[in-house]
């Protein structure tokens, strides 16, 4: 990014213009109802989880600095495989509903 002396660079040059000047195709869109948010939350602890098994088995989150990463490994080992399998139903519901909006 270009500076210009103020410090603000590229912004300063796109003040006063709208986002709508920038992306005329841009159009207001209501996004889908439905438990999606309580789906990704368990997508992202079952595969954290899954990604720090070694850390988490080993015993060595206990030397994280974070207290709540210290233990939050060990809670979302918890999910049971019916819960990630259904959070990847919700998942793949939103994915075709989100399509239906381009």
């Amino acid at each position: 990014m270009e500076k210009n002396g103020t410090g603000r660079g590229e912004s300063r040059r796109c003040r006063g213009k709208s986002v709508e000047e920038y992306f005329r195709g841009v159009k207001n869109a209501k996004l889908p109802e439905g438990p999606f948010e309580d789906a990704a939350n368990i997508i992202v602890a079952v595969e954290g989880a899954s990604s720090f098994r070694s850390l988490i088995r080993s015993g060595r989150a206990s030397q994280l600095a974070d207290p709540l990463g210290q233990i939050a490994g060990y809670v979302n080992e918890q999910y049971s495989g019916a819960d990630y399998l259904q959070a990847q139903r919700v998942r793949e519901i939103l994915q075709k509903k989100m399509e239906a909006l381009f």
